[in-house]
């Protein structure tokens, strides 16, 4: 495994960003007195972390060399800040673009990853899981897996309450908010419509979780338009890493066609 930190110039955000990455790089290598593996570009997850996290947050679990090298899969941990993945109707960042398009497109021209869809995730957790969602639909051209753990879909019924400085900074005012490019619900109903390949999606959600309820909404919306390939999961958990590490390995396990 190869663990590397990186960094370049986004245009979309103006300023240098950092990501993570691992790579199974070990998997090319010759087991004992064999032969090697002839390497072939690698399966990609892009792994977003929850607020107030950064680009390394997910390596306090060891299990996530374990991961990579289980599945021949590169992960991509990029610094997202608080800014929820979206494109902001503020001050003209767009984190939904440098995620859906410009770290995908920066990190396959460095690393020798798929450029196939059926080979390429986004997954995370909490606001990482909100991200996933929004941008696995967005860019559904890029991306053929979704996997959202618990996430912080804070747009839903947003309509229904007062505004605040940091969601309209990020969201624009609440009232506006149903069918925007901030809402998944409104870009997984137009995917359907639209027909085509969409991303699958795996989505889990522990019974303690303090956000179970926006999640148990998002799961009747994607069943009640029949997204296609759509899998909800849920056990005993909270907002926690132990639960968002199981289940983002079923997660993957699922998008690499593998039994969970």
């Amino acid at each position: 495994m190869a663990l590397i930190q990186g960094s370049f110039m986004s245009e979309t955000l103006e300023r240098q960003v950092g990501f993570t990455a691992i790579l199974p790089i070990d998997s090319f290598g010759p087991p004992m007195g064999g032969q090697a593996a002839e390497p072939k570009p690698l399966r990609t997850l892009y792994l977003l972390h929850g607020y107030s996290g950064n680009g390394i947050s997910w390596l306090t679990s060891y299990e996530m060399g374990k991961m990579s090298n289980e599945n021949n899969l590169a992960i991509i941990m990029p610094n997202g800040e608080n800014h929820f993945y979206t494109d902001d109707d503020t001050f003209g960042y767009g984190w939904g673009a440098f995620i859906g398009k410009e770290l995908v497109d920066y990190t396959r021209t460095v690393f020798p990853l798929s450029r196939e869809p059926e080979d390429t995730m986004i997954g995370g957790f909490s606001m990482g899981g909100y991200g996933a969602l929004l941008n696995g639909l967005k860019y559904r051209e890029t991306f053929g897996h979704i996997i959202a753990i618990s996430a912080a879909l804070i747009t839903i019924g947003a309509e229904e309450q007062q505004d605040d400085g940091f969601f309209m900074a990020l969201f624009g005012k609440k009232a506006e908010v149903p069918g925007s490019h901030h809402d998944p619900m409104a870009l997984a109903s137009a995917a359907v419509e639209a027909g085509g390949k969409l991303p699958d999606i795996f989505h889990a959600c522990g019974t303690e979780d303090f956000l179970r309820a926006l999640n148990l909404k998002m799961k009747e919306h994607l069943e009640r338009i029949s997204y296609p390939g759509y899998v909800f999961e849920e056990d005993k958990g909270g907002h926690d890493m132990p639960f968002s590490t199981k289940y983002l390995f079923r997660g993957v396990a699922h998008a690499c066609g593998r039994e969970v």
